[in-house]
């Protein structure tokens, strides 16, 4: 492996000042990642990882084979990238926007009229900073067992997104990831000037960085490309099923020379799309913060990693998988690309990191609250429903502690403090009582979530919850399993486990994907559902068989 020479070029990164000069241990660096990927010596899918210090490489790896024909990893091999194409996106669209060529406040209505009335308050600036409340096109798709052909193409997922319930809370108000706000857009430039943002990006973005491997989607992975895989039987491996044509959310490949080539001209400051994202990034609301990701901002999450301030977009789809996690005051950045289903990029890239940081790295940068003695976290135990939305979050006792997961894209350890739980730094959120037996989420300042125990009513039991069920979005079919309930799926793309509840009285019944449905009887005596799975909430539906 030949090591580059370092060569520090003073910068002033996007986000953030200048701070402590950092001296990499590039030996020590060296022997870590062969460690890590040791595992990756035979035929088998692998990857791509770099580290940078001010844009210059310190160390470059390429490991395992881009197809099952045999033929390695290079450098410039494309990978899908699946999310971390939007910080890209957002680039592209903010630029297009400070040129004139788009309004971020206009609501997305103006530029698609296909979409019902209940999307009027979400603009195009909600959906670049993840503050819209749109339901998420994919995990629909997966609800609704629509299969791959509902995230096929930008248009097929636009007609889905018609006919799902309007955002879960007002816009602007609260994060909540999308892929449905890049797939908006990425279409809002097209439509509002007949132009390609796929074409604009390549001109103005990527050919002047040098970007010289980047691949758009067309419905199918570009041959060169990187095939993702799992391993076989015999030492063997094969690919997974890789279908998706969605552009904004994913749908670019890069290759690591291209993360590279991006890296140095980001810190050169003659990327051109810099000036204009750090606007974008510097406007972005506090209510898109959240204390898993930090703020996300304009398509990066801006927060903490390992103790030091960090900017980072990460993605993984199809066995797909990407990360780059860059740290603007030390001038480090980790790029990590991977073709491997069992291979964790962001695990990877904090391994890295981590490596490279050498002594600076920490798990991270603030004290654990203070223990409050007289608090009964088993008191808080069990299953709680957002007031508004009625997205089931559990609590779960952890001696002193507890675990909080709601279906939004979090899980969280919280440990007492002196107004209730709290999450160690880097975490935001902290958890208190509130009036009536309810509780308080804090996920800042700004906002602010009541949460309340289910209220027992007329449930049906759970053998009548069994049945085919329509609504406005699609239709959905439970099974009875024993005492559980299972959602029929033909066509899944990812597969849900068995529904079961904790209390049938409520008629919640939960799933360890991240799903919940909740069975009742409208005041007409009809079982109804409302289904969730992760970010496409309050799906509603009628049993079938009831008149």
């Amino acid at each position: 492996m030949k090591t580059l020479a370092l060569l520090v070029i003073p910068a002033v990164p996007a986000f953030a000042s200048m701070g402590q000069e950092l001296d990499v241990d590039v030996s020590a660096l060296e022997q870590r990642v062969d460690t890590l990927l040791e595992a990756w010596d035979g035929a088998r899918p692998g990857g791509a990882v770099a580290v940078l210090l001010h844009g210059e490489t310190l160390l470059l790896r390429t490991f395992g084979q881009a197809r099952p024909a045999g033929d390695a990893v290079e450098s410039d091999t494309p990978f899908y990238i699946a999310s971390l194409a939007k910080p890209f996106v957002a680039a592209g669209v903010v630029r297009a926007a400070n040129a004139g060529l788009l309004d971020l406040e206009r609501s997305v209505r103006a530029l698609f009229p296909e979409l019902p009335a209940r999307f009027e308050a979400v603009t195009l600036r909600h959906c670049l900073h993840h503050t819209s409340g749109l339901p998420d096109v994919y995990d629909a798709a997966i609800a609704l067992d629509l299969g791959r052909d509902a995230v096929s193409s930008n248009a097929a997922a636009l007609e889905l997104l018609a006919r799902l319930p309007g955002p879960g809370f007002t816009p602007g108000t609260r994060f909540a990831y999308s892929n449905s706000g890049y797939v908006l857009l990425y279409e809002a430039l097209e439509r509002a000037t007949e132009r390609s943002l796929a074409d604009d990006m390549e001109r103005e973005l990527f050919g002047p960085a040098g970007m010289d491997d980047a691949l758009w989607l067309d419905g199918a992975l570009p041959r060169a490309a990187a095939v993702p895989g799992r391993p076989a039987a015999g030492g063997s491996w094969e690919p997974t099923d890789f279908a998706t044509g969605m552009r904004g959310p994913g749908g670019l490949c890069l290759s690591l020379d291209d993360l590279i080539a991006f890296e140095r001209a980001w810190y050169d400051g003659e990327w051109g799309g810099r000036a204009d994202l750090r606007a974008a990034v510097l406007e972005a609301p506090a209510a898109s913060e959240h204390p898993l990701v930090g703020r996300y901002a304009a398509g990066w999450m801006l927060g903490e990693t390992l103790g030091h301030a960090s900017e980072r977009h990460f993605g993984g789809a199809f066995g797909a998988g990407a990360d780059l996690l860059r740290f603007p005051a030390l001038g480090l950045s980790v790029l990590v690309l991977c073709n491997a289903a069992d291979l964790s990029p962001t695990d990877l890239g904090e391994e890295l990191a981590r490596a490279a940081l050498g002594p600076l790295a920490r798990r991270d940068s603030g004290a654990v609250p203070a223990a409050a003695p007289t608090l009964d976290t088993s008191t808080w135990a069990g299953l709680w429903i957002e007031a508004d939305n009625h997205v089931p979050w559990i609590l779960i006792s952890r001696g002193d502690g507890m675990r909080v997961v709601s279906l939004a894209d979090l899980s969280l350890d919280l440990v007492p403090d002196s107004a209730g739980l709290a999450a160690p730094a880097p975490g935001r959120l902290r958890l208190r009582p509130g009036k009536d037996g309810g509780l308080l989420v804090e996920f800042s300042a700004q906002l602010t979530l009541g949460l309340s125990r289910p209220t027992p009513g007329d449930a049906p039991p759970t053998a009548e919850c069994a049945g085919r069920y329509s609504g406005p979005a699609g239709s959905v079919t439970f099974a009875l399993e024993g005492t559980a309930l299972r959602l029929v799926q033909e066509r899944p793309i990812l597969s849900l486990p068995v529904f079961r509840s904790s209390d049938a009285s409520t008629g919640v019944y939960l799933c360890d994907a991240g799903a919940a449905a909740h069975f009742a009887r409208d005041t007409d005596g009809r079982v109804t559902l409302e289904l969730s799975v992760n970010r496409a909430w309050g799906l509603r539906f009628t049993r079938e068989d009831e008149d």
